[in-house]
């Protein structure tokens, strides 16, 4: 088992250097081009997997504060992906944009929870953060939802939300695995008799800011979903 969650922690490493040196290329393209389509959707494949093996990471830790903050991140990269097929008041969402909504509610208040209660040392090292991280996945998921009840008329609207999920989640996510220092931070110490030897080391945490896009929204019919 071990080594199946080495393997992982690296593909996680992987996936997460691969999104952030992706993302520019998609930012500085030309909007709605083959170049800009085809970076975003190899951004938004690599977030899933930095999600995806997060989620397990955290889960056989466990660390449940390393579980919902991925869901927190992926989400916006998601809610932005998705946002390419509602571009028209006609495009309702489906139910997977209600479901991802809804499961991000969830999350986002059980981290507001445990970011409060702090249950364990893990949760009391890393203080304020789940709160901060919480409450901003409660707005934004409600929000969505509220969008999801009454479409915005805005014709722009699809754009901002666009490029407001995608910056945001390259932005806030944790790009590659923690390392040892972030390890310390975020474990709680293992049980008697487990062993730590397996666990690949190095990585960084994550990381913030980030050249901006291009200001302003796409000409009509300049971006293909």
């Amino acid at each position: 088992m071990d080594t199946a969650m080495t393997t992982l922690r690296w593909l996680h490493i992987a996936a997460g250097t691969v999104a952030l040196f992706v993302a520019p290329g998609a930012m500085l393209t030309m909007k709605g081009g083959l170049a800009h389509r085809r970076w975003g959707k190899v951004y938004f494949w690599a977030m899933a997997l930095v999600a995806a093996s997060a989620i397990v990471l955290g889960l056989w830790r466990p660390n449940i504060f390393l579980a919902l903050l991925a869901l927190f991140s992926f989400y916006m990269a998601f809610s932005g992906y998705r946002s390419l097929f509602r571009k028209r008041p006609a495009q309702r969402p489906e139910a997977i944009d209600w479901i991802a909504a809804l499961v991000t509610l969830a999350a986002s208040a059980a981290l507001v929870v445990l970011g409060l209660v702090r249950p364990g040392p893990a949760w009391q090292r890393v203080g304020i953060v789940p709160v901060v991280f919480g409450v901003l996945g409660l707005v934004l998921a409600g929000l969505d939802l509220a969008k999801f009840v009454r479409p915005p008329e805005d014709r722009h609207a699809w754009w901002f939300a666009h490029m407001g999920g995608m910056l945001g989640s390259w932005d806030t996510v944790p790009v590659t695995s923690e390392g040892p220092d972030t390890e310390l931070v975020l474990a709680d110490p293992p049980a008697e008799g487990v062993s730590l030897s397996g666990r690949a080391g190095g990585g960084v945490s994550a990381t913030t800011g980030g050249p901006g896009s291009r200001s302003g929204p796409p000409r009509s019919g300049s971006v293909k979903s």
